[in-house]
């Protein structure tokens, strides 16, 4: 669990650096901290929600509720509905999103030059490269 809260804050603070690039970069931010899981069940796990979209594991409380309601708790980390699964789903999201959606590349830049020119091609090039490093940063929650 501390590793899956370490990368979900990891992906926030990432994305957080990067949130100037585009408006799609600041709804990833908002769809990554929405819904993580009802505040009973974080609780449960231990995991409380910072002011700054990160998120703090208190491990005492985990281990208590493993000890106290092993089958629960398990279920509550990596069962069908579980917050692993909720942000394997997430990550998955992400990596189906466009780089141009991100930076508002497509809208803002797309039009003004041919598909062609190998100068937006580098552009796009550098935009994908952020959306690999983001969702990457997202696929590491399942580590």
């Amino acid at each position: 669990m501390s590793e899956l809260v370490n990368s979900y804050n990891d992906a926030v603070k990432f994305l957080g650096k990067n949130i100037d690039r585009g408006s799609g970069v600041s709804q990833q931010l908002d769809r990554l901290g929405a819904n993580l899981g009802s505040d009973s069940t974080l609780k449960r796990l231990g995991i409380s929600k910072q002011k700054d979209g990160t998120l703090a594991l208190d491990t005492e409380k985990l281990t208590k509720s493993l000890k106290e309601e092993p089958k629960l708790t398990k279920d509550l980390i990596s069962g069908s509905n579980g917050i692993a699964q909720n942000l394997f789903n997430k990550a998955a999201g992400a990596m189906r999103t466009s780089p141009e959606s991100l930076t508002n590349y497509e809208t803002e830049e797309s039009s003004q030059f041919s598909i062609y020119d190998p100068y937006q091609s580098m552009g796009r090039y550098g935009t994908a490269q952020l959306n690999y490093a983001m969702a990457g940063m997202l696929m590491n929650y399942l580590v």
